[in-house]
């Protein structure tokens, strides 16, 4: 049966089990019943909530200003590429296009946010433009950011190499002899004369 103090207990943990209390849903409005730790009239208003209130918690690390100036992101930033990261519906992501997405909408698929301030931390929606996988590349190769030729990891030749090796080839010597004499493979050799590598050498 128990001690007197066990159920008493029992006795409260069902009273407080059977507490219904009268609400107000704080996302639709609607008037509710429900247990005191429910918040929310129903799932989907409860998904609305927490989006909310991570949409409020991922503005708070911006210190937003007047639209001509880059809103730097305060929060984590990806060590390697310098970019803002946030968890967000229980994923993580990058910064800048979680700001366009909370500002612009969805971001078709295939489809890259690229920034006008060519700034990684800023997150302002209005330095902000959404392009292809292709475009994103380019503008990389125009402003110096991407990592081609002698500033690729690793790497054995030179532009000027790149140079030797057409010019040389031009005046009649193999590719057989001109992969010895650079000491990388065949395939590389022809990758560089066909223009598939070292595309930003002058030929």
């Amino acid at each position: 049966r128990g001690s007197v103090a066990e159920r008493r207990s029992a006795s409260l943990t069902r009273h407080r089990d059977n507490v219904r209390i009268q609400r107000v849903c704080p996302v639709c409005g609607r008037s509710f019943t429900c247990d005191p730790a429910q918040k929310t009239c129903s799932k989907t208003c409860q998904h609305q909530r927490y989006e909310t209130m991570a949409r409020d918690r991922f503005w708070s690390y911006v210190p937003r200003g007047s639209p001509e100036l880059c809103w730097l992101w305060q929060g984590t930033v990806f060590a390697k590429t310098g970019y803002g990261m946030f968890s967000f519906a229980g994923r993580t992501r990058s910064a800048h296009r979680l700001a366009w997405e909370l500002t612009r909408g969805s971001i078709p698929r295939q489809m890259c946010i690229m920034h006008c301030c060519d700034h990684r931390r800023c997150v302002n929606p209005a330095h902000l433009k959404i392009g292809t996988i292709q475009e994103n590349n380019r503008d990389a190769v125009k402003k110096a950011r991407h990592a081609f030729g002698t500033r690729t990891g690793g790497v054995r030749l030179t532009e000027q190499a790149i140079m030797e090796i057409v010019s040389q080839r031009q005046q009649g010597l193999s590719v057989i002899r001109l992969s010895r004499l650079y000491h990388v493979a065949i395939p590389t050799i022809y990758a560089i004369l066909h223009g598939r590598t070292w595309k930003h050498v002058n030929r």
